[in-house]
């Protein structure tokens, strides 16, 4: 379905690679979640995988494969064909993409030919309803909604056309916790009923065990492990565990979450050394001089010398 093949990019200045030499597939069916901290480069790889960098980034290296079509060697014209129909992007702060004049029901028609009016008309009062979104929603101006409401109209307009591939980047970071599972269940339905594959961006790393069947870890623009979704809990990577450990849960009574100390890195040029050794406990000498490959270990992969046990 979705093949990303030695991506790497770069700042229009070129001081800056958001991704590195990044390489990951979302199989058809399947949900690929990407997590990690603010600045990893998630958002950056969300519209990459749509074959659009975001503004001031350029592709320096790699393709993007979807159905064997190189997403960056597309014209304009040609990636429109597929927007919305094959393949569905939810951007951060979706709920700001409403033209603050127009009612809603006004980008609902735009996205509805005439052939398809009736059922597609249907299809997005069903999927308000499974958001809990009353049906007059669709006459009400942008300012007369939450964010919330206006995040849950933004994913039932991406999933209108029951695309292939649907792009996700923190679908859920303007709802509460009734709303977010909400989407979390009609992703589910999404991916198991229609057979759309979604690659999945987020901070919520329980979301992403329960959604998706296999989570890569981003940090600095690389990949520090990828896994099976069952086996985020024992996890190998030292970052990995530091955002596991930075998890609120009620079984802890007298123990704080942990920070991971320090600030997430940048890439500067080719990384000739562990991105993440600055801040990992387990740092030796060859962390400080030489970048480890991603390697088999335990089911998954790993970039990391000195992994966890």
């Amino acid at each position: 379905m979705l093949k990303i093949t030695d991506l790497t990019l770069q700042t229009a200045d070129g001081k800056k690679y958001p991704l590195w030499n990044l390489s990951l597939a979302v199989p058809p069916g399947q949900c690929l979640a990407v997590v990690g901290e603010s600045g990893g480069g998630k958002s950056s790889l969300a519209w990459a995988a749509l074959g659009y960098p975001r503004p001031g980034q350029r592709v320096v290296d790699g393709q993007v494969l979807f159905d064997q079509q190189n997403m960056l060697a597309l014209s304009a014209a040609q990636r429109q064909t597929l927007y919305f129909r094959q393949i569905s992007l939810l951007p951060q702060e979706a709920m700001q993409c409403f033209h603050p004049t127009r009612r809603l029901r006004t980008a609902l028609e735009e996205l509805c030919p005439s052939e398809k009016r009736t059922r597609l008309l249907q299809r997005a009062a069903d999927l308000a309803t499974a958001l809990d979104l009353p049906a007059q929603v669709w006459d009400k101006y942008p300012h007369q909604l939450s964010g919330g409401q206006k995040q849950r109209l933004s994913l039932v307009l991406a999933l209108l056309h029951q695309p292939r591939l649907v792009i996700l980047d923190e679908p859920t970071s303007a709802l509460d916790v009734l709303g977010q599972r909400l989407v979390e269940q009609v992703l589910a339905r999404t991916k198991e009923e229609q057979g759309s594959s979604l690659l999945l961006c987020t901070h919520d790393l329980e979301m992403a065990a329960r959604l998706a069947d296999s989570i890569a870890v981003l940090y600095a623009g690389q990949i520090v492990e990828l896994l099976p979704a069952g086996k985020l809990a024992i996890a190998c990577h030292p970052y990995t565990r530091g955002l596991l450990a930075s998890l609120p849960r009620l079984s802890r009574q007298k123990q704080c979450c942990r920070s991971i100390p320090g600030q997430a890195s940048v890439l500067h040029g080719p990384p000739a050394a562990c991105s993440f050794a600055p801040r990992c406990p387990v740092a030796q000498e060859r962390c400080q001089r030489e970048n480890p490959p991603l390697r088999p270990l335990a089911g998954g992969q790993v970039r990391c010398f000195y992994p966890c046990s």
